[in-house]
């Protein structure tokens, strides 16, 4: 019988969130604090033994001993008439082994792993030995945080005062094993190999406990464990968190078994030399070889930082060489020190140039531009000071270095400094070109230059400079693909002049857009046709058919051949993402794909569908959150995924949940705005969510709650309708619905009348905004 939706003290029982061999996990509701929490029930087939209520006793007071941010926290343990409870701290994210199979990046596991290591340090401080560490047991949280669960096995200096052994007159346990979430846990009365069963061989077996494929070898010979035990654990579980491969091969219990007890693993490889050298310590046969947590989280720190070490080693190079080049005119040998200088001063620039090169190649798919963003910075001031005043080839480097500061700049919302460096490698480049028109490399790295720029022009509203970059990077492509007919990268630049093309005329002049599209996805099937293993060929794909296509016939109202482009789109994406390899831009577009086939669910009324999209495109954001929290675009992302969540959850009556999500939305809003206040799409972000929170609260029957969000949305939009012509027109709808909810509708007047000129108001007799002004008398 279940104990769902029973109360036990004071929690309520109101979820069933896992079954494991000796009972239940439950989402529990704790009435008097007011938040929910995780609730572990032990079965009551197993609460008569004092092995198991031993264990769930054992872990509650471990728990209430150990306080560290990484451990789960423990509430209160209670006895009652239904079973024992263990009441802890509801961990919301997913398992490291989930996480695992999803993808992580190595900044992330290395932030894991110090996590875990520091967990150990804590608990051998205090004496307790985990004994049970392997994936499932750890949990990474939505905020990113590790919380290292299950110290049910673990031991402790007063483990004794808790028996583990099942006294002879109770009814013994069906078999001599049992598993609970992988873990083996022995009988005392089962004997180990084929001894004899004496008292010896008894006390040896009360020893084995954990999960066979994360032991120890001590553990595995059911010898006393120590604190190196669970350092051996560690050393498996950083093996496979860093490969990505699990250290043991898969065998029949027995053999597994012997295999472990004999400390046999997998070799260590694809790592860096300090992170084998240091696993492959803590995999050491002899436990007093392998380092204690201590020594271990010190040497993933100094893993950790280091590529830190490398730049700082890198730019003082620079910083030599450019002394070098500096003192050279103050000696004697002027003409000699010159040359030399001039060859220092030129092997700096390469340095910086190529360290930006392959920092950008390697680090902006995974979204990890703060690095990236200091080396830019540093190469923009010394490039700044020290222009050429003429251009040879030995600048195209610069040039090169050049765009890439910029990109990731302007990636980071810098876009007047992106927008510098960019304009300064197209000159180069451009001279260059002039210098040597035949040659295509230099014309290629032009058109990327251009390109570039025409996305800055265009994210700063400049159509016309724009439009121009554009059509000239176009012109040079034709050119070298009437040169170059079956090179690839002459082929992937005309694709890319005709996708920023096609993105330049998509709101103003659609069938523009649509035939350039349609160029781009004809190029672009051709080279995955020639390259069927290149993603960024079939990431191209998803985003002309989904952002392109998809969007030109959403705004024709041609809302099935839309539907059609975002479902192949979405299909593309699928196939990226069950490649195995961890690309931002690649994830983003997943994201956003997943919002745009939400959105037609929700107008064929596939409601649960939808929520299912919307929930998977947060899902995408968090973790891509979690590789570089700072990044806006995906925090805005996020935002319009809770908005979208709370819009769904009002459809189906949830009204609570809609609650709870139009909060999440306005939070990221908020903060977005604490940054760039004025910022029209964040504020119109943060008027809807008030908004939608006030028209909820309204179905809910709480008028006053209603009132405030409204008037907060009306303030808060206030200061960006004082000049109608120049306004977005968006916020001054958010601003007008306010006022109308409000009842001041003569103030929202004037913005109506604006709106109903501008050809604004949709002419549909659904759209709930024309109702509302119909409702006012607005629309007569």
């Amino acid at each position: 019988m279940t104990l769902l939706g029973t109360t036990v003290g004071r929690i309520r029982l109101i979820d069933l969130a896992g079954k494991g061999g000796m009972g239940e996990v439950f989402v529990g509701y704790d009435e008097t604090l007011e938040r929910k929490v995780a609730v572990k029930c032990v079965s009551p087939k197993f609460r008569l033994h004092q092995t198991v209520t031993g264990r769930i006793l054992r872990e509650a007071r471990i728990l209430s001993r150990l306080d560290h941010p990484n451990i789960c926290k423990i509430y209160d343990f209670l006895q009652e008439e239904q079973g024992d409870f263990l009441v802890m701290e509801l961990i919301q994210g997913q398992s490291l082994g989930q996480a695992l199979r999803q993808g992580i990046d190595s900044k992330t596991k290395l932030r894991i792993a110090i996590q875990i290591a520091d967990v150990l340090v804590a608990t051998h401080a205090e004496g307790v030995i985990h004994r049970d560490l392997k994936p499932d047991n750890v949990m990474i949280t939505e905020a990113g945080e590790v919380k290292v669960l299950d110290f049910g096995i673990a031991r402790s200096p007063e483990a004794d005062e808790v028996s583990t052994v099942v006294p002879e007159e109770e009814e013994p346990i069906a078999v001599e094993r049992y598993t609970h979430g992988g873990t083996l846990i022995q009988d005392s009365r089962s004997r180990v190999g084929s001894g004899s069963g004496s008292g010896d061989s008894d006390r040896r077996a009360s020893n084995l406990a954990g999960t066979p494929r994360y032991m120890s070898p001590e553990q595995a010979r059911s010898e006393p464990n120590t604190p190196a035990s669970d350092m051996y654990t560690l050393g498996l579980l950083l093996q496979e968190l860093f490969t990505e491969h699990s250290p043991l091969d898969q065998h029949p219990l027995p053999a597994l078994m012997k295999e472990v007890s004999e400390g046999r693993s997998r070799a260590v490889e694809g790592l860096g030399n300090d992170l084998t050298r240091l696993i492959e310590q803590l995999k050491s046969l002899n436990p007093s070889q392998r380092p204690t947590a201590s020594e271990t989280a010190d040497r993933l720190r100094w893993i950790r930082d280091t590529p830190k070490r490398r730049l700082r080693h890198a730019l003082g190079i620079v910083a030599l060489l450019l002394t070098v080049a500096g003192v050279g005119k103050y000696t004697l040998d002027l003409r000699r020190e010159r040359e030399a200088a001039v060859v220092a001063r030129s092997q700096a620039e390469d340095l910086v140039a190529f360290l930006l090169e392959d920092l950008s190649a390697e680090l902006r798919p995974r979204g990890q531009l703060e690095l990236l963003e200091r080396v830019a910075r540093q190469a923009l001031d010394y490039y700044g000071r020290s222009a050429p005043e003429t251009t040879s080839a030995a600048d195209f480097l610069r040039g090169t270095a050049f765009r890439n500061a910029g990109e990731v700049l302007a990636d980071q919302g810098e876009i007047a400094p992106a927008r510098e460096a960019l304009e300064s490698a197209e000159r180069i480049h451009r001279e260059l070109v002039r210098l040597d028109p035949e040659k295509k490399e230099w014309q290629l790295a032009l058109v990327e230059d251009l390109l570039a720029l025409s996305q800055v022009h265009r994210n700063l509203g400049e159509r016309e400079p724009s439009e121009t970059k554009i059509a000239e990077a176009l012109e040079i492509s034709k050119r070298l693909v009437a040169r170059f007919p079956d090179d690839p990268a002459t082929l992937e630049a005309l694709g890319e002049a005709y996708y920023s093309s096609g993105l330049h005329h998509i709101f103003s002049e659609n069938d523009l857009a649509e035939r350039a599209f349609l160029e781009a996805l004809e190029i672009y099937e051709s080279l995955l046709a020639q390259d069927p293993d290149e993603g960024n060929y079939r990431f191209r794909l998803a985003v002309l058919q989904g952002q392109g296509l998809g969007q030109i016939y959403r705004e024709r109202n041609q809302l099935a051949e839309s539907f059609a482009a975002v479902q192949r789109a979405y299909a593309e994406f699928e196939r990226l993402s069950s490649g195995g390899s961890f690309n931002s831009r690649w994830q983003h577009g997943f994201a956003w794909e997943n919002r745009r086939l939400g959105g037609h669910l929700v107008d064929q009324e596939r409601w649960s569908e939808a929520l299912e999209h919307f929930r998977r495109a947060r899902e995408i954001t968090r973790l891509l959150l979690r590789f570089e929290p700072s990044q806006v675009d995906w925090r805005y992302g996020l935002s319009i995924d809770a908005s979208s969540i709370g819009a769904v959850h009002r459809k189906l009556g949830e009204l609570d949940q809609a609650l709870e999500a139009y909060r999440e939305g306005l939070a990221i809003c908020r903060d977005l705005l604490t940054t760039e206040p004025a910022n029209t799409q964040y504020v119109y972000c943060q008027a809807s969510d008030l908004l939608s929170l006030g028209e909820t609260h309204t179905a809910l029957g709480q008028a006053r709650q209603a009132r405030d969000a409204w008037t907060t949305a009306a303030e808060s939009t206030a200061p960006f309708v004082t000049d109608l012509e120049t306004a977005d027109e968006f916020v001054v709808e958010a601003h007008a619905t306010a006022l109308l909810h409000l009842g001041r509708t003569e103030e929202a007047r004037p913005l109506v009348d604006h709106l109903r000129r501008a050809g604004w108001i949709a002419d549909h007799d659904d759209d709930p905004f024309r109702l509302l002004c119909q409702e006012h008398g607005l629309l007569d």
